[in-house]
């Protein structure tokens, strides 16, 4: 079983219910994944957040093809939908671009880190 609250079945859903909206879909990002996207520039994904709810097998460094076949939405690991650049919690996704530096009020030397999930940062604040 998978929970609802996990990202194939939104995917599954959007590709349902919203057809033309998944045909144009380029990426899929989870909100820690879409900062670092955002910050930088760069589509580096978590490994806290594709492990805990994308069906990612982290422990394999590879994605669950049978689930996401099973589910109908095997194409958006072939279309790249869910990311190809897995990688460890804060390691260095790039630097702020001239954009985001510019809206944060910071340097674009400043580094951008890979993200964890919420509830997953309170635990390593304890």
């Amino acid at each position: 079983a998978i929970s609802p609250e996990q990202q194939p079945p939104k995917l599954m859903w959007l590709k349902e219910n919203l057809p033309s909206a998944w045909s144009r879909a380029r990426l899929a990002l989870d909100l820690a994944d879409f900062m670092v996207y955002m910050a930088c520039g760069r589509d580096v994904r978590s490994e806290c957040t594709t492990g805990c709810k994308w069906a990612y097998l982290t422990h394999e460094g590879r994605w669950d093809r049978e689930l996401y076949d099973s589910m109908g939405v095997g194409d958006a690991l072939d279309r790249g939908l869910c990311g190809s650049n897995i990688a460890p919690l804060g390691t260095k996704a790039g630097a702020l671009t001239p954009g985001a530096a510019e809206h944060l009020g910071l340097s674009e030397s400043c580094s951008v880190g890979v993200g964890v999930i919420d509830a997953h940062a309170g635990a390593i604040g304890l």
